[in-house]
């Protein structure tokens, strides 16, 4: 079987094109769930398949977590899908790509950047208080698309100079609260300015953020991500909540967000109406095309 192996901003994805194999889903969930595991498989923060369109999309996208249920949408895995697409010859540079939150827009802006419109908001919470080991965290909650993909989107002040370790727990606990009835991802973010960044081993010492400039108003963001159950490298849809949170709450002046995650940055831009309404959201980054291959893990005919 087939596949290609495709990150944005340290996400990664496991991409198969279905319509050449014909998979059922429970199948495709198995699958997933198997050649997702690190160590023991391929590995993956996520597992796309590429089916033919209900719809007037030129194709669908069903996406699982690494656990194998499926998800309603991935905002860098569709980044990472439509370059699939581009290369494959099953889409052109602007593309309809179907999901089961609906359909949402792509296009190719280089080589590597790809731009794709998130399914807009269907709920939002901007002002909210949840109590996690007797100390009250201000929280928002949106959901984007039709079912909406759920996101909890706090402020974390000095999260730059944070350790995941030191808020897993908590990420964990405000995930799994029972006020979320289908869960929810977590995302942390602080704004920041250039002269606050402190290079640490393990932040910015190293790796991708050394080679990006960091400028005034930058949010940092850390998304703890349902199914995949911790922390992620980045999170497009989360990054795409969390930009829509700041803006609607009117915390930066501008609507053109740059977002550094650990794997990298990632631009969210936001069209508003003059009442404060958001119209679009566009998510825009790098992808990188790791490996092209054939699974033949034999964990998988047992």
């Amino acid at each position: 079987m087939e596949f290609t192996k495709i990150q944005g901003t340290g996400n990664d994805f496991i991409i198969i094109d279905n319509t050449k194999i014909g998979l059922s889903e429970s199948k495709l969930s198995i699958l997933a769930s198997r050649v997702c595991k690190r160590k023991y498989s391929i590995g993956a923060d996520g597992f796309i398949a590429i089916e033919h369109s209900n719809s007037n999309a030129d194709f669908r996208m069903n996406f699982y977590n690494s656990d194998g249920s499926m998800a309603e949408m991935c905002g860098n895995g569709a980044r990472c899908v439509a370059r699939y697409a581009y290369e494959n010859k099953i889409a052109g540079d602007r593309m309809i790509i179907e999901t089961v939150s609906g359909n949402i827009y792509a296009w190719r802006i280089d080589k590597r950047t790809y731009k794709v419109k998130l399914n807009n908001p269907t709920l939002i919470y901007l002002e909210n208080k949840i109590n996690i080991d007797d100390a009250e965290f201000d929280y928002s909650y949106i959901e984007l698309g039709n079912p909406g993909l759920p996101h909890v989107v706090i402020r974390y002040k000095g999260l730059n100079n944070t350790d995941n370790c030191d808020i897993l727990e908590l990420a964990r606990k405000i995930r799994a609260n029972k006020r979320f009835i289908k869960g929810s991802n977590v995302s942390f973010y602080d704004i920041i300015s250039a002269s606050s960044i402190n290079i640490e081993v393990g932040y910015l010492e190293g790796s991708v953020h050394r080679d990006h400039d960091i400028i005034d108003n930058s949010v940092v963001i850390r998304t703890y991500e349902r199914g995949v159950e911790n922390f992620t490298l980045a999170c497009g849809t989360a990054a795409g909540a969390a930009a829509a949170v700041i803006s609607l709450k009117k915390e930066l002046p501008q609507n053109n967000i740059k977002l550094i995650s650990s794997g990298g940055e990632l631009t969210v831009e936001i069209d508003k109406s003059d009442k404060n309404i958001i119209e679009n959201i566009y998510l825009i980054g790098d992808t990188n095309i790791v490996a092209t291959g054939k699974i033949t893990d034999e964990d998988l005919r047992s």
